[in-house]
């Protein structure tokens, strides 16, 4: 239900996001254009790559392998009856839908087998209302089948650890898992199983399970489910350069930061307050509490035994912590590229977060009357769970401190101002503004009311408060405020629509060179640096250019060339972070 109330609002509002939505989008549908259209109204520039090879216009796009393209086709053709003509961008944004919605039930799944049901329902809840999977499940992009396939297949690689006697169609479902996570975006699905596994055999000295993953079966799955199509797309583009791609979108990315995303270390870990709020209130608290139950060689005076739930935290931090270590280590650094491990930090944090809670009633019990520090408790269960009732008690303690909660009003105040804020720089319509603003408040109140469940150390009213503060603030960002921070292509369009019905003048864009605007033209027009705007310009009298209007080389060229703006508009260049005013510009008398 969590996940229908966020990820559902706005998705068929919201135009197409830059860049990578309108790049994921436009390679889909030029694959549903390449099987659907007939053979006479298919253009070689566009359709020449067919299912294999993805094409954003006439380039191919063999930097993301074709898995989510090819789903994100097909829920085209479904959604249209195989029309091309009828598509619009939420039919590619249900596969990252289902795949969300599929993640987090999966992360409720494997929480019920590690913990409980109360630690798995408040982990798939937080995960569920984290703005970062929220965010990206309203997009057509890889990463939520991502998710889905690192999710199922450490809910697989679980289930063959920690069986007596796992069965092969679990560790077939592993390797199938882990295929799917290398057709969705190459390495990362099996370099984090790689370093779970790793964790595991150091920490529980569990080396002699390894051949309980059948890897022979394992090399003959994703043989078969990767081997034919690498083989198609070496022998179309050549092996020299296929091979010279993926060393650099791999070793490349790694060593130096692409297409200027650069972040020190640590930029993953403070982005994380934020990206997983409300679930980071006790992510640190639940972390170090994990820490201290799971990895015995941290801890040399404690011994690890397998009790009910320390498995559960040692497999979470070997999904964790390896691989989190090696994203704050790449070059290339993104909010969205820790994503696959935070179902593993929503069990965690579900889990401290009950350990805390039942360590705050104890505590409550102790200073009634009569009742003595030990309770009711025996011998036997006071000593099943020692680590539990001191080291969650100590941060119980710590949720009562300002340092707590703090951040959390913090967030509320932004997010209460921002939105109107927001909303204000891109459009007039003060209903608009004062609905964002009310829906901004409420969620504000709904946080002040969380930290001050957190002051009296009652975390999981606190963090239930959360989730519905959650709730209140993601469902207007997606329904009101994302479809008009991202209206600015959708407005230039409509204005050439309606001085080029026919759709039959050339159409260039320079200065502002957006995917959006590619994906909302269907791949029509044309990509112009500002230095040769010029030039067509002079060879296309009869044409429209989208360009800035101000402070713009494009600009300063047409006016020399005796060209004016005849619409302009205000909004947000998302895929440069800046307010900017664009126009449609056409010759002659204005």
């Amino acid at each position: 239900m969590i996940c229908i109330t966020v990820y559902v609002p706005g998705l068929l509002q919201t135009p197409p996001i830059d860049r990578d939505e309108s790049r994921f989008a436009q390679a889909s549908r030029q694959m549903f254009e390449a099987v659907a259209l007939p053979e006479r109204e298919r253009s070689p520039n566009l359709h020449s790559g067919g299912l294999v090879i993805p094409m954003v216009q006439d380039k191919p796009r063999l930097n993301k392998p074709p898995l989510i393209y090819w789903l994100q086709a097909a829920s085209a053709w479904l959604s249209s009856l195989g029309d091309p003509a009828r598509d619009a961008i939420w039919m590619y944004r249900i596969p990252s839908l289902l795949c969300a919605i599929g993640a987090v039930m999966a992360t409720w799944r494997l929480g019920c087998r590690m913990f409980d049901p109360r630690a798995a329902w408040l982990g798939a809840a937080l995960l569920a209302v984290c703005p970062l999977v929220a965010f990206d499940a309203h997009q057509a992009r890889a990463d939520q089948l991502l998710l889905f396939s690192v999710v199922l297949s450490q809910a697989a690689l679980w289930r063959v650890w920690n069986e007596k006697r796992a069965s092969w169609p679990h560790a077939a479902l592993f390797w199938l898992a882990i295929a799917m996570g290398i057709m969705a975006k190459g390495p990362i699905a099996p370099l984090i199983a790689t370093l779970t596994v790793l964790m595991q055999c150091v920490f529980a000295r569990t080396w002699g399970r390894l051949h309980e993953f059948r890897p022979v079966l394992g090399v003959l799955i994703i043989a078969t489910c990767v081997g034919p199509w690498v083989w198609a797309v070496g022998e179309r583009v050549g092996w020299a350069s296929y091979w010279s791609l993926i060393l650099d979108e791999t070793l490349g990315r790694s060593v130096e930061a692409k297409e200027g995303h650069w972040g020190p270390p640590g930029y993953h870990t403070l982005l994380l307050a934020g990206l997983f709020w409300p679930g980071s209130f006790a992510t640190l608290a639940s972390i170090v509490r994990a820490v201290r139950r799971g990895l015995p060689l941290a801890f040399p005076n404690q011994r690890w035994k397998r009790r009910a739930g320390r498995a559960g935290e040692l497999f979470c931090l070997g999904w964790i912590l390896p691989a989190w270590i090696v994203f704050e280590l790449v070059g290339t650094k993104l909010p969205h590229y820790t994503m696959p491990l935070y179902p593993a930090i929503a069990l965690l944090s579900g889990r401290g977060l009950l350990a805390i809670a039942a360590t705050g009633i104890r505590a409550s019990q102790t200073k009634q009357p009569g009742v003595s520090r030990r309770g009711d408790q025996t011998d036997e269960s006071r000593a099943s769970e020692p680590a539990t009732h001191t080291t969650a008690g100590s941060h119980a303690n710590h949720l009562s401190k300002p340092i707590a909660w703090l951040p959390w009003a913090i967030i509320g105040a932004v997010m209460s101002v921002a939105a109107p804020l927001l909303l204000s720089l891109t459009s007039s319509q003060g209903f608009l503004i004062a609905t964002a603003g009310a829906l901004g408040l409420a969620a504000f109140v709904a946080i002040a009311l969380a930290c001050r469940a957190a002051a009296r150390s009652l975390a999981l009213r606190a963090q239930g408060l959360g989730v519905v503060a959650g709730v209140f603030a993601l469902v207007p960002f997606f329904l009101v405020l994302m479809p008009r921070v991202t209206a600015l292509s959708p407005r230039l369009i409509e204005h050439v629509r309606s001085i080029d019905p026919e759709s039959s003048r050339p159409l260039a864009c320079s200065g502002y060179q957006e995917d959006s605007l590619v994906f909302a033209t269907r791949g029509r027009v044309q990509r112009v640096p500002e230095e040769s705007i010029a030039e067509w310009a002079a060879a296309h009298p009869e044409g429209l250019v989208i360009a800035p209007i101000e402070l713009s080389r494009a600009a300063e060229s047409l006016r020399g060339a005796g060209w004016h703006e005849d619409f302009q508009t205000r909004g947000v260049n998302l895929g440069r972070g800046s307010l900017v005013v664009v126009g449609v510009w056409t010759r002659g008398a204005k």
